[in-house]
């Protein structure tokens, strides 16, 4: 680290292992994002919902360890050139990730632990699918899966702070929402960006309050108490979900283990009527192909030709 203001606000601030236990994290995620995720079938040779579901959960975790080893090996050098408008940008993308991905899990959770099946079999599918698939594909999602959802890091915030007993989870969304605002301000061309490197020393006559000489004194420097906390807090987010992301993985895993049984009961008798409800288009051309003597083939080909826009 070369940026010799923030090594001194570091030591300052007693936070002089910060960039150590980074570069650890760093170093850790490069080496776990590199697991394949392989699920085998089972030998029956049937698609099974828990093996789908585990497997996309897995890779999930994998997914949200390359974004944030991309994230995060970016951060220190920006920081060492004081390139801090891209600094502050890369935090909020980190900011971002961990809560959308506390998000998603919190849902997974309440899910499998309810054995709401319905609604885990649609929250696994948005895993797959881009939102904005929607307006600029040429597959018209409306018909294929119209539950395709674009989540808002508001959302994410709101919805973490309920998992806390209610007084704690207020103040940590009031905090949570502070941070992300003051990050947005910043990576926004207006005023909040302007201050990080702008300082005015007007010279004022003192009785005529005339300004005298106008002065802006432009330097990196000037934002160092603004930015350098907001680094300081997302590199503790980082560790912290660094820490704890596989635990959290693993019980969402370990619940959908103890209730395999009941996801393969409604496997069996109610997932054929709920994918009439999510998907009907999909279903009903299957039903109707499946009255003439196609291959599996065929049916996948026309299935994926009556899945395109009309106008395509």
């Amino acid at each position: 680290m070369l940026n010799k203001n923030f090594l001194g606000w570091l030591n300052k601030n007693n936070k002089k292992n910060v960039i150590d236990d980074f570069a650890k994290s760093l170093k850790n995620l490069e080496e776990a994002r590199l697991v394949k995720i392989d699920t085998k079938e089972s030998e029956d040779g049937d698609l099974h919902l828990y093996n789908e579901f585990s497997h996309e959960i897995k890779s999930y975790k994998n997914l949200l360890y390359f974004r944030l080893f991309d994230l995060g090996s970016s951060l220190l050098p920006l920081i060492d050139k004081k390139n801090y408008t891209t600094s502050v940008l890369i935090c909020r993308s980190i900011f971002e990730t961990i809560l959308i991905f506390m998000f998603r899990i919190v849902r997974l959770s309440d899910r499998i632990n309810n054995k709401k099946w319905k609604s885990l079999y649609i929250e696994i599918m948005n895993f797959k699918f881009v939102p904005s698939w929607k307006d600029e594909s040429d597959i018209d999602w409306n018909k294929v899966f119209p539950h395709i959802k674009k989540f808002h890091i508001n959302d994410a915030i709101r919805t973490f702070s309920k998992t806390m007993e209610s007084n704690k989870g207020k103040k940590v969304e009031d905090l949570l929402f502070k941070d992300y605002t003051l990050m947005s301000e910043i990576s926004h061309p207006n005023q909040a960006n302007r201050s990080i490197y702008l300082n005015t020393r007007d010279n004022l006559e003192e009785e005529t309050g005339i300004n005298k000489r106008r002065r802006h004194n432009f330097s990196v420097n000037h934002g160092d108490s603004t930015v350098f906390p907001i680094f300081v807090k997302t590199i503790g987010m980082f560790l912290i979900i660094d820490k704890q992301v596989s635990d959290v993985v693993n019980e969402c895993l370990d619940s959908l283990q103890k209730f395999r049984m009941d996801l393969e009961i409604y496997q069996k008798n109610n997932l054929i009527n709920d994918l009439k409800e999510i998907q009907p288009f999909l279903m009903d051309e299957i039903n109707q192909l499946k009255k003439n003597d196609f291959s599996a083939k065929e049916i996948v080909d026309r299935l994926v030709k009556a899945s395109f826009k009309k106008n395509s």
